[in-house]
């Protein structure tokens, strides 16, 4: 790096005013700056050009999803990356926070939460929220046997039976009904 000179290019003593990090003389960068506010009405650091920032950045985020998740998949897969998510997910703290966040989801999604219990136990895939919804849309939220609140969904056909863990063959049910029911046919419940 080359030697700092003692005085700017309009004369001013910088080791008197000061000078930034990037060599320019601190007076005449706080010039620059007031004409740019006098200039745009505002100055470019300042709260409303910040908003106005985030507002094109996460339009562009919007516009560009797949370059945006490109970048972030290639940031996640860097070793560097991954143990810092490690050492953050580590914390006690976080730890807390998650186990919190991941009760109050359950409570909100209670029957799709149980559903994805049962395909894992069931080794199917789990079927997503949009397609648990709308089964609980055509159902009703109840429980198709009592009537009461539906904590899950039941197989009509059982899986031991040969029924497939899909749309077609479930309904929502109470954990008591569901039990009750068990392996046997359908028809044991509605008799």
């Amino acid at each position: 790096m080359g030697v700092l000179k003692r005085f700017c290019l309009r004369g001013h003593d910088t080791w008197e005013t000061g000078r930034y990090k990037t060599g320019s003389c601190r007076v005449c960068s706080l010039a620059a700056s007031r004409r740019r506010e006098a200039l745009y009405g505002h100055s470019p650091l300042s709260e409303t050009s910040k908003k106005k920032a985030r507002v094109r950045e996460k339009a562009w985020c919007k516009e560009n999803l797949e370059r945006v998740h490109a970048y972030k998949k290639t940031y996640r897969d860097k070793p560097k990356a991954k143990a810092l998510a490690k050492a953050y997910n580590a914390t006690p703290e976080r730890k807390a926070k998650a186990t919190i966040a991941n009760r109050n989801w359950r409570a909100r999604n209670r029957t799709h939460a149980n559903q994805l219990c049962l395909a894992r136990a069931y080794k199917a895939p789990a079927l997503k929220k949009p397609e648990t919804d709308a089964l609980l849309d055509y159902y009703g939220s109840n429980c198709v046997y009592c009537g009461c609140e539906a904590t899950g969904f039941d197989h009509l056909v059982p899986v031991s039976k040969g029924g497939q863990h899909s749309l077609e063959n479930l309904a929502p049910a109470c954990g008591s009904c569901n039990s009750r029911k068990s392996n046997h046919p359908i028809w044991v419940m509605v008799a």
